[in-house]
């Protein structure tokens, strides 16, 4: 998979350009607040459509603008495809080979995308919803059906909310046996996915941090056993822990257990990464399981997704960067890197390099 060229108008303080990629290595860099991580967004913005600033569409139009629009084309075996997103102030508008698209989902999967940014650093040190909300992108990063179980679960928990609030709950048995439905399936997803993931943590941590410190991930809760399994009575389980939280649930007006209260803890030797790793082991962590996301996207989807890297150098020290990039270098992976030091990215000569200046929203090349 390839991203072969952008173009962008009325997006961020970027001025409106095509800019053709490199098929390897695309570094951009310049000084501060220049617009670099803007371009790195308006990619991420195509294979997603959201922001990974959690940016309202206001936000991402140019002052002064009443729209953006960013164009990719896109090639994967061979084939070229145009994926379009228009945005005003309240919609964002995608289109694929110039045809509007009417189902979400026939949208995604065109442009499969990995982020690593400075802010990623809060999924391990934050709190618990970003970490939910991270697994969420990645399960549904490799697995695109994934986005209607977790809105029949929320839609569920919606309608039990309302009830506990009211404090009716005369059809609260009906939406019990949705919200346990509805959360078995969302959990069991969500725990295969990280059951998969650890192994490949700990194998691309070991070779980024160049030791052999044991990384764990586990996905916590009251369905899943501590190998990331489902409980074979977790039905039981479910309804068993909402009776007994039905008091104080209704009390408060909200429904107090379910996967939106679930986390996932990351343990490196044994103790928490929240609490005892450094700095340098939690960024190699992060950038750890980004690659596993890389390697899971690619053993899905048999074509690798485009890794986009905000401000490698300031986060990762010399080594850690060095074999980081030596990783890649050795994979078929497009890369778009931004940088205010492009002599930070230390790339082997003779690598496929294209580099670019990012200047008062204006990139060249």
């Amino acid at each position: 998979m390839i991203l072969n060229k952008i173009y962008t108008h009325g997006f961020r303080n970027l001025l409106p350009a095509e800019i053709c990629c490199g098929p390897r290595f695309n570094i951009f860099h310049g000084a501060n607040g220049q617009g670099k991580t803007n371009l790195l967004e308006a990619v991420y913005l195509l294979g997603t459509l959201k922001s990974f600033r959690q940016a309202r569409n206001r936000d991402l139009i140019r002052h002064a603008d009443e729209r953006a629009l960013v164009k990719g084309e896109v090639e994967r075996d061979g084939i070229c495809r145009e994926v379009v997103v228009e945005l005003d102030y309240r919609l964002k508008n995608p289109h694929i080979d110039g045809k509007t698209v009417e189902r979400m989902g026939d949208f995604f999967g065109h442009l499969n995308v990995v982020l690593f940014s400075p802010d990623d650093l809060l999924i391990l040190k934050g709190q618990p919803d970003l970490r939910r909300r991270y697994l969420d992108r990645a399960v549904f990063s490799i697995d695109l059906s994934y986005l209607r179980i977790y809105h029949d679960y929320n839609r569920a928990l919606k309608n039990r909310n309302a009830l506990l609030k009211s404090g009716n709950t005369d059809s609260l048995d009906v939406w019990n046996q949705q919200i346990v439905i509805t959360g078995i399936a969302l959990t069991k997803r969500r725990a295969h996915y990280v059951a998969m993931l650890a192994p490949r943590v700990q194998s691309f941590y070991q070779n980024l941090a160049g030791n052999n410190e044991e990384v764990s991930l586990r996905y916590l809760s009251p369905l899943v056993d501590d190998t990331c399994r489902l409980k074979p009575d977790a039905p039981d389980v479910y309804m068993a822990v909402l009776a007994r939280m039905l008091t104080e649930e209704m009390r408060r007006g909200t429904t107090l257990t379910g996967p939106h209260r679930d986390d996932l803890l990351f343990q490196l030797n044994g103790c928490d990464v929240k609490q005892f790793a450094s700095q340098g082991q939690q960024r190699s962590l992060m950038l750890a399981m980004k690659m596993a996301e890389i390697a899971m996207a690619e053993e899905q989807f048999a074509a690798p997704p485009i890794l986009l890297l905000d401000d490698l150098a300031s986060e990762l020290d010399r080594n850690r960067t060095a074999n980081m990039l030596a990783y890649l270098q050795s994979r078929a992976i497009q890369v778009f890197i931004t940088t205010t030091d492009p002599a930070a990215i230390p790339i082997a000569a003779g690598a496929d390099v294209a580099a670019y200046r990012v200047e008062a929203g204006a990139i060249y090349q």
